[in-house]
């Protein structure tokens, strides 16, 4: 029996990096007092999903590359607005412990 690819070929960027780099960043810059140091485990999740892309062979390290700084920046840019909105007062500094 044969298993069946996730996908149809290789790609330039790679949208898994993309996507759990952005979360991880989003995570960070909005949640990132309120989460403490748990937070920068996101950054070493998504280094290992990344990781995992070249090791399974799916992806070129400079499709991850690419895709993890794609990520970033636009997480960056999308915490940015996010600041810029009203907040809930569960949110506030001066609620956090």
């Amino acid at each position: 029996m044969r298993i069946p690819a996730c996908g149809t070929g290789f790609s330039f960027i790679s949208n898994h990096a993309a996507n759990h780099f952005a979360i991880a960043t989003f995570m960070f810059l909005t949640l990132g007092k309120w989460l403490g140091r748990t937070s920068y485990f996101l950054f070493l999740w998504a280094f290992l999903v990344g990781y995992a892309q070249i090791y399974v062979g799916v992806h070129y390290p400079g499709d991850v590359l690419a895709g993890s700084i794609m990520g970033i920046a636009i997480a960056a840019f999308m915490a940015s607005l996010y600041s810029k909105q009203p907040r809930f007062g569960i949110f506030d500094s001066a609620n956090l412990i």
